[in-house]
């Protein structure tokens, strides 16, 4: 898990955490006043907000790991791209440096034997 997921997941983790909190205010106050048609309607109303909250948290979470794992996808097209690029412009680069060494050993042959005759002009 990368650091969407974990983001995402401290995310659940915080509203998990006031969803608790809520309840626990709410069941300590009941305790507190007499039980009537109301509290027990908000407890109820409460208990469905909590589930509804916890159904989002994990469609998010299903969410942003999908979407995590395609970057993830994405990124290793990506370097594998990079890779075959990398290999396809090694592969030129030593296609033109043998083409430059053999240019420049045919031009130092072509040089030794125009000195040569040039010697043997001279020696003429």
């Amino acid at each position: 898990m990368n650091i969407i997921g974990y983001v995402m997941l401290g995310i659940s983790i915080a509203l998990m955490l006031v969803v608790i909190v809520l309840l626990v205010l709410v069941l300590k106050k009941k305790s507190n006043t007499p039980v009537n048609n109301n509290d027990s309607l908000i407890l109820n109303d409460m208990n469905n907000q909590k589930n509804e909250i916890m159904r989002l948290v994990e469609r998010n979470n299903s969410d942003a790991i999908a979407r995590v794992e395609a970057l993830s996808g994405y990124i290793n097209q990506l370097t594998n791209r990079f890779d075959n690029f990398m290999i396809n412009i090694d592969a030129k680069l030593e296609n033109q440096r043998k083409d430059n060494n053999e240019a420049i050993a045919k031009m130092r042959l072509e040089n030794s034997q125009e000195m040569e005759k040039m010697r043997e002009v001279v020696d003429q």
